[in-house]
């Protein structure tokens, strides 16, 4: 009787196991990551930084209004040491040297070609080409590294600037259709002119974290980071307010997800909740993962509410963090 006990927990556990394997909505590997026990031993290192371009540096002469950049969204540079700054307010990107000094204005106002109507706040870049998300004018924008203009795509989904840039020149974005049917994936991913290719990141009905049930069958989903380039084979799904990351490759398989745990995201977890519940809001919160993007060596700089800057390195199996940058504290706002 023992024996066929025993045979049949083994059988049980075997089947079990092999259901975990084939769920399409399950990762590889998760792996949790305890931040306040890591910084205790993880390397630590100060990043130089230096001033370049201050506004009160122009705003005090009328002389140089044109040079005057009241909204810097984001940065972008080239191997002639330009500095392309997206002025999102204006409209225009602007070309400086990298003394911050300014060259010229690229583009304004307008539906024409390099203008924008409403340009989302980042610059995207490839090695051959800059990309800007211009949200009121349906359209991604692609400039070479020298800010010229080089082509519009009217059919990319790039709407609100989830997306990124990956191998190929490829377009990978979050889907904004409201029909249940479309939203069962996490990212689109289209070719370089915007022609769809593939659905990846299958969805469950029941995840509690993408999906917020609204009214009727429509949902709202909670909003994630894609990052992604050129050089490397992952596709990051980075949480705004949960300390989610997941991992995926190019062909869709789920390959690992990441959670962050300590006293200090606990704690802002606790306020969003709270927060939602007294506005009666579905989403939203505390932006807990910010400003992601991929290191030069291929792994991921993020910045963890409480936690600063880390940089998360990915070996075949599982992630784990070994490095944490301080930022000089007069930097530090820039980072929110």
């Amino acid at each position: 009787m023992r024996t066929a006990v025993s045979v049949i927990t083994i059988f049980i556990l075997f089947f079990a196991s092999c259901i975990h394997k084939t769920d399409p909505y399950a990762p590889q590997v998760v792996t949790a990551l305890d931040l306040d026990q890591i910084e205790k031993s993880v390397r630590k290192e100060v990043v130089p930084m230096k001033v370049i371009y201050y506004n009160q540096w122009f705003e005090s002469n009328p002389a140089l209004k044109e040079q005057f950049i009241p909204s810097i969204a984001d940065i972008s540079g080239n191997a002639k040491k330009s500095i392309f700054a997206l002025d999102y307010k204006n409209c225009r990107l602007v070309e400086l040297n990298d003394d911050g000094k300014y060259v010229r204005s690229i583009g304004g106002p307008g539906s024409g070609p390099g203008d924008f109507m409403y340009p989302q706040q980042n610059i995207y870049t490839s090695k051959q080409y800059m990309y800007i998300a211009d949200n009121y004018g349906l359209r991604l924008q692609l400039f070479d590294l020298s800010g010229n203009y080089i082509r519009s795509v009217c059919n990319a989904s790039v709407e609100g600037g989830l997306f990124s840039i990956g191998k190929d020149g490829i377009i990978i974005s979050v889907p904004t259709a409201m029909d249940t049917t479309l939203m069962m994936y996490k990212m689109l991913i289209q070719d370089s002119l915007g022609n769809d290719l593939r659905k990846i990141g299958r969805i469950s009905k029941n995840d509690n974290i993408i999906f917020k049930q609204n009214k009727g069958q429509f949902y709202e989903r909670e909003i994630y980071y894609i990052i992604a380039d050129e050089h490397t084979n992952n596709i990051w799904c980075v949480f705004w307010f949960y300390p989610i990351i997941q991992r995926y490759n190019y062909s869709g398989e789920f390959l690992e997800e990441i959670q962050l745990n300590s006293k200090s995201i606990k704690n802002e977890l606790t306020d969003s909740k709270s927060y939602r519940e007294q506005y009666k809001a579905r989403i939203g919160g505390t932006h807990l993962l910010r400003k992601p993007q991929i290191m030069r060596n291929g792994e991921l700089l993020i910045n963890v509410v409480g936690h600063g800057n880390i940089q998360i390195f990915q070996n075949a199996q599982k992630s784990s963090i070994h490095v944490k940058y301080e930022i000089p504290a007069m930097f530090e706002n820039e980072l929110k």
